[in-house]
C-alpha cells in the first residue's frame, strides 16, 4: 500500500470512530474501503434474531454511501465476505466486490475498526438517547411539579393529561374524576368518551376496577362492548388505565390509548404514574381550596345578612314608630303626632335608600357625570346635613375652607355621598364633647383638590387600618354592613382620585380624599 493511500486509509479508519452519526460513519468506511480496494461495491448486514432476516445497515460504491433496509436474505456467492467481530460476538457481515489482489488481512482489519466504531456509535446513541429522555422526564414533571400551586382544577387535568400522554409516545387519552360512586369524565384529547365505559371487565369498565383496586391496568387487544363508531379509526392496540392517587385515595382515572413504553416497571411507566400523583395530589388541593372558598363565602354571606338584618330592623323600627304616631294622631285628631312622625319616617326612608344605593354602586357602580364641582360648596352642605346628628350626641362640627381650592372634576352625587358616609362615620365615632373637622385645599407639591375628613375619636388599631376600606369588614360590628368605606373608595378610585387613612389608637382617625382639578368651567353645586 502507498504511502498516501495508507495516510488516507488511517485517517478514514480515525474518522469511523469519529462519527456521531450512521451516516457518517458510512461515508467513513466508504473512504478507508475506497483507498484499499478502490470504488467496489459493498454492503453492511447486521445478523437478524433467531428466524429473522438479516438487516442491511449501509450500502455503498466506494466512498458513496447510503443507509440501507431490510434484506430477505439475498446472497451474492462472487462478494467477499468478512464476518464483524466485536470481542468474541459476530454482530454482522461486510459484503464486499473486491479484487482478487485486495489483501484479506486488510479486509479483517478494515471489518474489526468497523466492528469497534458501530458498537462505539451504538452504545453513545444509546446514552444521548437516555440523555434526552432525562431531560424531557425533567421538564415534564417539572412542569407538572408547578401545577400543584393551581386551584384550577380543570387547567391542572388538562396538563397533566398532555403532559403524561407525551411521555408515553400516546396521541389519544382522557382524565376522568371517581367519587367512590362514578366518574365524571373532566378532559378527552381523541379518545371517545364512550370507550372509556365500553371496555368494561367482567361486567364493569375498566376504569371502575382501576379505581377500585389503585394500581395500573393494561390491556392488549382490548375488545370494547359496543364499541362507537370512528372506533376503528383509532386502531386500539393497547389501553393504558391508570389512577391517579394521592395519599391512598383514588381521585380519579386516566386512560391512554396505544402508548409506546407501559410494560409493567419501565421507566416511562414509572414516570407518568409519579406525574398522575402530582396531578392528584394538585387536584385535591384544588378541591380543598373550592370547599374552603365555598365557606369562607357563606361565612360572609352569614356575615352581611346579619348587619344587613340588623340595620334594616332598626330602619324598620323608625318607620314602625312613626306609624304609630301617625295612627295616634288620625286617630285621636292630634295633628301634632303626625308631624313628629314624619321626620322619623323620612330619615328611615333616607337610610334605607343609602343602603340600597350602597349595595348597587359596589356591585356594578354606576355611570359618572363628570363636571366642575365646587367643593367648598358640597363640604358646607354637608356640614349643615349632619349638624342634627352632631348636636344629638353632643360632637362639634366644624369646616376649615380653602377659598383659592380649585374646583373638582366629579361626579356632585357621588362625590356627596363619600363625604356624608366619612362624616357621619366621624361623629358617631367619638363620645359627647368629641370634635370632627371638614376641609378643603389643595395637596402639598401636587395638583388637583383635597378634602380632609379628622375626628379626635378613639381612632382605628393598626390591624384594622389594613382590612378599613375592604368590603363586608366592619368595625361597628352587627351595626354595621362594612360597605360604606367600601363604596367609598371605589367611587373615589372611579374618579381617578385616591382616599387615604392616617390614624393611631386614641389619636382619632384621618381620611383624606384626592380628586383631580377640573380642567375649567362653570363650578356646579
Amino acid at each position: 500500500m502507498a504511502t498516501t493511500t495508507a495516510n488516507r486509509w488511517i485517517e478514514s479508519l480515525a474518522g469511523m470512530h469519529e462519527a456521531l452519526d450512521r451516516e457518517e460513519l458510512a461515508f467513513a468506511f466508504g473512504r478507508a474501503l475506497e483507498s484499499l480496494a478502490g470504488g467496489v461495491p459493498w454492503r453492511i448486514e447486521l445478523s437478524g434474531a433467531s428466524g429473522e432476516a438479516s438487516r442491511t445497515y449501509a450500502e455503498g460504491l466506494g466512498s458513496v454511501a447510503r443507509l440501507g433496509a431490510t434484506t430477505t436474505g439475498r446472497h451474492l456467492d462472487d462478494w467477499i465476505v468478512v464476518p464483524l467481530h466485536f470481542r468474541d460476538d459476530v454482530i454482522g457481515d461486510l459484503r464486499v466486490a473486491a479484487p482478487e489482489e485486495t489483501e484479506r488481512e486488510d479486509l479483517d482489519v478494515l471489518s474489526d475498526q468497523l466492528a469497534a466504531a458501530m458498537i462505539k456509535l451504538q452504545l453513545w446513541s444509546d446514552a444521548d438517547r437516555e440523555s434526552r429522555q432525562s431531560r424531557l422526564d425533567r421538564e415534564i414533571i417539572g412542569e407538572v411539579h408547578t401545577l400543584v400551586g393551581s386551584f384550577d382544577m380543570d387547567y391542572v387535568l388538562a396538563r397533566s393529561l398532555e403532559q403524561i400522554l407525551k411521555l408515553l409516545g400516546s396521541e389519544v387519552g382522557s382524565v376522568m374524576l371517581w367519587d367512590g360512586r362514578g366518574f365524571t369524565t373532566k378532559y378527552i384529547i381523541g379518545l371517545p368518551e364512550e370507550l372509556t365505559r365500553a371496555v368494561r371487565l367482567e361486567g364493569r369498565s375498566a376504569a371502575e376496577r382501576v379505581a377500585e383496586a389503585g394500581v395500573p391496568l393494561i390491556l392488549e387487544d382490548p375488545e370494547p362492548e359496543d364499541p362507537p363508531e370512528g372506533l376503528e379509526m383509532l386502531n386500539l392496540k393497547t389501553l393504558l388505565v391508570m389512577p391517579l392517587l394521592s395519599g391512598g385515595r383514588v381521585m380519579g382515572v386516566l386512560q391512554a390509548a396505544n402508548p409506546v413504553d407501559t410494560w409493567p416497571g419501565s421507566h416511562n411507566l414509572r414516570a407518568a404514574e409519579e406525574i398522575g400523583h402530582i396531578a392528584a395530589i394538585a387536584v385535591e388541593n384544588a378541591m380543598l381550596h373550592r370547599e374552603a372558598v365555598r365557606k369562607e363565602r357563606m361565612a360572609t354571606i352569614g356575615q352581611v345578612m346579619a348587619g344587613l338584618s340588623h340595620d334594616i330592623k332598626n330602619m324598620l323600627q323608625a318607620v314602625r314608630s312613626g306609624y304609630s304616631l301617625v295612627r295616634m294622631g288620625t286617630d285621636g285628631g292630634d295633628l301634632e303626632s303626625v308631624r313628629r312622625a314624619v321626620p322619623l319616617i323620612g330619615s328611615a326612608i333616607d337610610r334605607i335608600s343609602g343602603l340600597v344605593l350602597d349595595m348597587l354602586d359596589y356591585s356594578k357602580g354606576g355611570r359618572l357625570r363628570l363636571a366642575a364641582v365646587d367643593m367648598n360648596a358640597l363640604v358646607r352642605e354637608i356640614a349643615a346635613t349632619m349638624q342634627p346628628l352632631a348636636e344629638s350626641k353632643g360632637v362639634v362640627l366644624e369646616t376649615a375652607i380653602d377659598e383659592g381650592a380649585p374646583p373638582a372634576r366629579a361626579d356632585q352625587t357621588g362625590i356627596f355621598r363619600c363625604l356624608s358616609n366619612l362624616t357621619t362615620n366621624a361623629v358617631e365615632a367619638v363620645e359627647a364633647g368629641g370634635r370632627v373637622e371638614i376641609r378643603t385645599g389643595r395637596p402639598a407639591g401636587g395638583g388637583g383638590v383635597e378634602v380632609v375628613v379628622r375626628d379626635d375619636g378613639p381612632g382605628i388599631p393598626e390591624e384594622e387600618r389594613e382590612r378599613i376600606f375592604d368590603a363586608l369588614y366592619t368595625t361597628k360590628g352587627s351595626k354595621g354592613t362594612g360597605l360604606g368605606l367600601a363604596v367609598t373608595r371605589k367611587i373615589v378610585e372611579d374618579h381617578g382620585g385616591s382616599i387615604t387613612l392616617e390614624s393611631g389608637r386614641g389619636r382619632g382617625a384621618c381620611f383624606t380624599i384626592r380628586l383631580p382639578a377640573a380642567p375649567g368651567g362653570v363650578k356646579e353645586r
